[in-house]
């Protein structure tokens, strides 16, 4: 098979490898949760073999998401003959696909276009039949592990160093009427073990900020011109962050929100892009990040 290597780390991920491949490859968490998927990066033979997610807590039966050097794979079990190619009908909520599909160590691997990626990304259920089985798995967090996935195998495997934010204080005229900032011993305890609580470079103190009750409505129009996917998070009422949305490299969100609302746009690797904190006045907010 030409992509042996992706056939092998699925077949790790899947918990079918046998012994003797097994001592061909090393996994490393890359990100141990993920919307409740789990990254991890792949070694074989000493080399990169790729990143993958699977949901956490699942059956061995399920299928995984690959990506090596730019091209996504969707791998699961398999009890065909080794060596062939076999149909494969897929269905992502109401979008379908047939897909050709090699078969080999025990699983399928399907080359994804970018239709069937944008359409795990965004979807709430994956359905597919073949030969010998079906199966039909839940969507639920595919957008965040995907994208951790493509920093995974943008950095080939390698964990980014987190960078501690910087201590920066509050100025003396700050509008705490406008902005919503909280006394230090009033302030929410961060959730456990969560993206949103990773707070690097740039960005306030979990619980520091807090948006505040408005009728006035605004929007919020945000263009990522930057090289690195971010996530959007509106920090609500009592100062906790909500993870609203992510932003691509070039891609532009459009929002409607309300006077006084903060919202924060912050990178993998915890770095805040845009500014410590967005704040919203009335009307139309634009914001391009380099």
């Amino acid at each position: 098979m030409t992509k042996v290597r992706h056939i092998l780390f699925s077949l790790f991920a899947g918990g079918l490898v046998t012994a003797a491949q097994a001592q061909d490859i090393q996994t490393q968490v890359y990100f141990p949760n993920v919307r409740g998927w789990e990254v991890s990066s792949i070694l074989y033979n000493g080399s990169y073999g790729g990143c993958i997610t699977r949901p956490l807590n699942a059956h061995s039966q399920a299928p995984a998401l690959g990506r090596e050097n730019g091209v996504w794979y969707l791998i699961s079990p398999s009890s065909q003959p080794d060596g062939g190619w076999m149909q494969v009908d897929l269905a992502v909520d109401r979008a379908n696909f047939q897909e050709n599909a090699q078969v080999g160590y025990g699983v399928t691997a399907i080359e994804m276009s970018h239709d069937i990626a944008v359409a795990i990304a965004r979807g709430k259920w994956l359905s597919a039949w073949y030969e010998g089985g079906s199966y039909r798995y839940s969507l639920t967090g595919s957008t965040a592990a995907m994208l951790k996935v493509e920093e995974c195998d943008d950095r080939q495997g390698q964990i980014a160093s987190i960078r501690p934010a910087p201590i920066t204080p509050r100025q003396q005229n700050t509008d705490i009427s406008s902005i919503g900032w909280i006394e230090p011993g009033h302030r929410v305890s961060p959730p456990y073990d969560s993206d949103a609580t990773f707070l690097g470079a740039n960005c306030p103190q979990y619980g520091e900020y807090q948006s505040l009750a408005s009728t006035n409505g605004a929007f919020l129009h945000l263009k990522n011109n930057s090289n690195r996917a971010a996530k959007l998070f509106w920090i609500d009422f009592d100062g906790h962050n909500r993870e609203w949305g992510t932003a691509g490299p070039g891609q532009t969100i459009d929002l409607q929100t309300y006077e006084h609302h903060s919202w924060l746009l912050k990178t993998y690797d915890g770095e805040c892009l845009g500014g410590r904190l967005i704040v919203m006045g009335t009307g139309d907010q634009y914001l391009t990040v380099q």
